[in-house]
């Protein structure tokens, strides 16, 4: 039996078959020889051995140097730790992002660390009548945004590159929890961000509000900061992080 999927007419062959070999590496209980490798994909031993050579090489595959068989190795693994931390995370930060929204009407955002950049993942829109939001997928730099000053904060390890002004909004985003960055982004828009943990205390990543500086200015109402600090702690307690006394 062939344990192969659907062919698609846009599929590059090569990718399609090096993650297939993942797939039939990843399903396998033992360690798989190129032979079986090659027979459970219908290929043939010499395309095989030379994805599986990359997939080595790449560390996403290792083989015994005894038996010379293959399995997957500690890279997927991790690879796959993160995938389902991030949807750990989205599931817990779905479950805030609406009752916030509905609690302060403003256009709520969470976002992760993502190779030296802010990536927003979901949004839900406030009520306003002006569409002030960021679309899934945009990216912010942690020096001028309010989540990325609550990476630097809690996560990135960055904050002693930067300059004097951003390590001290730093130290005070540290210290009081969330953050703002009123036009750094975007004239006349200001967002509020605040941490969401792991269970360990590690970022998992940033829960904010966004909106017009008029709506959310740059000194944030006793509201404003309860809710956005509310909904974090709630989040983060979805992932296991311990509540602290307040």
């Amino acid at each position: 039996m062939l344990f192969r999927g659907t062919k698609h007419p846009s599929d590059v062959r090569s990718v399609r078959t090096a993650f297939e070999i993942l797939e039939v590496l990843a399903a396998s209980e033992e360690p798989l020889g190129v032979t079986e490798v090659a027979r459970a994909l219908g290929i043939t031993k010499t395309r095989g051995y030379r994805h599986l050579r990359t997939l080595v090489g790449r560390r996403y595959v290792t083989q015994d140097d005894r038996t010379e068989k293959y399995q997957a190795g500690i890279k997927l693994f991790l690879l796959g730790q993160k995938v389902a931390a991030r949807h750990s995370f989205l599931s817990a930060a779905r479950k805030v992002m609406r009752p916030l929204r509905d609690a302060v009407g403003h256009t709520v955002t969470v976002s992760h660390l993502e190779e030296g950049a802010i990536v927003v993942l979901d949004m839900v829109r406030g009520s306003s009548p002006f569409e002030i939001g960021t679309k899934p997928g945009s990216r912010f730099p942690l020096d001028r945004s309010a989540q990325g000053k609550i990476a630097l904060a809690f996560g990135s390890g960055e904050e002693k590159k930067q300059g004097a002004k951003l390590r001290k909004d730093v130290r005070r985003s540290r210290e009081r929890g969330w953050a703002v960055a009123p036009e750094e982004i975007l004239r006349g828009v200001n967002a509020l961000a605040a941490p969401i943990f792991f269970a360990d205390g590690s970022l998992a990543g940033t829960i904010a509000l966004v909106d017009s500086v008029e709506l959310l200015p740059a000194e944030p109402s006793r509201k404003q900061i309860g809710a956005i600090l509310e909904a974090a702690r709630r989040a983060s307690m979805e992932l296991g992080y311990p509540q602290r006394a307040r």
